[in-house]
């Protein structure tokens, strides 16, 4: 089976776990190509597949991992020439036998056009999300009309997708391998976007934090730079790993027990999903501003009481819905 993978360049962790599902299908004989925004990366991974640097959506404009940027999101959505984009994609993915989408809604239009069955896989779509900010609405009806009739894996926790849901699955996530890092350490994860002043995390006796590309070095004794592991064996490895709401490191967490404390993003809807299923697992999301004062107390007592509390780590659904794919689509 020739399959095109298209991901969002919307954040990293669309394209972890399309890698992720990638890697299980040409276990089970199937190739392709995947067209994203970080090819090197997908290319380290499954080397035997073809790799194209092409993007398609712009998901939701961001100033950082915590804010949003709706005004410059509508400006840029009014500049696309949506027509061309939908027929030069169409002609893109006219020769594969099924295209898996997370989550361009632009790319269901262009299946349609090539006459290919675009499978949607996400724990949210681009539709739900826009219709939470009035100025993004009339996009979010469009979207959904691009959507309409086309097949969807419902990944949880997550809002229902516009599409017709023909399975549920819930962890999606690159595997991992135990790494030798500092005792009692929390890792620092906050995708490519990054967090500004790291150098206001406070100081916890016996606590060390851990950072890795892409985040910034910070020169402190508490601190531990690290590049000898990739990013899934470290949150592996952590004792707990200070983030924010996203599908892709929660489920990083659930496949190692990995305890987890999230900064609160208020402004992306998709949060109180993952935070509310979080909250269930035991995990803490710190409501105050990243600096203050307070901040630094209800951090210092989230990481007192995860400290030692390492789970049991669930399976992944990788092999699962690859063959589920391969049953349904080949």
């Amino acid at each position: 089976m020739n399959i095109a993978y298209v991901c969002t360049p919307h954040g990293f962790g669309h394209l972890t776990r399309q890698v992720a599902l990638g890697t299980s299908l040409h276990q089970l004989g199937c190739h392709g190509s995947f067209y994203c925004h970080h090819p090197a990366f997908v290319k380290n991974i499954i080397p035997n597949i073809n790799v194209y640097k092409k993007s398609v959506d712009i998901g939701v404009i961001q100033n950082n991992s915590l804010e949003v940027d709706i005004e410059k999101t509508k400006e840029v959505l009014q500049q696309q020439q949506h027509n061309r984009i939908i027929e030069e994609w169409a002609e893109e993915l006219k020769d594969y036998d099924v295209v898996i989408a997370d989550i361009p809604p632009q790319i269901f239009a262009a299946g349609q056009l090539a006459n290919v069955p675009v499978l949607g896989v996400s724990n949210f779509d681009w539709v739900w999300i826009y219709q939470q900010f009035e100025d993004l609405k009339p996009w979010a009806q469009m979207f959904a009309q691009w959507q309409k009739g086309h097949d969807g894996v419902q990944l949880n926790p997550g809002p229902p997708l516009h599409l017709n849901i023909q399975a549920q699955f819930q962890w999606l996530a690159r595997t991992a391998q135990p790494c030798a890092i500092p005792k009692k350490s929390v890792l620092i994860a906050f995708g490519g976007l990054g967090i500004a002043h790291l150098h206001e995390l406070p100081k916890i006796p016996g606590i060390q934090w851990v950072c890795a590309p892409p985040a910034p070095q910070i020169i402190r004794e508490d601190f531990c730079y690290i590049t000898a592991f990739d990013f899934p064996s470290l949150v592996e490895s952590s004792s707990i790993v200070l983030s924010k709401a996203g599908y892709g490191i929660l489920a990083e967490g659930m496949r190692s027990g990995t305890p987890q404390i999230w900064m609160h993003r208020p402004m992306f809807p998709e949060s109180k999903y993952l935070e509310s299923y979080a909250r269930k697992q035991g995990d803490i999301i710190i409501h105050e501003a990243w600096g203050t004062q307070q901040w630094k107390q209800s951090l210092t007592l989230a990481i007192q009481s995860l400290i030692d509390t390492k789970r049991k780590g669930q399976p992944l659904d990788n092999d699962r819905l690859a063959l589920w794919i391969v049953q349904n689509y080949s």
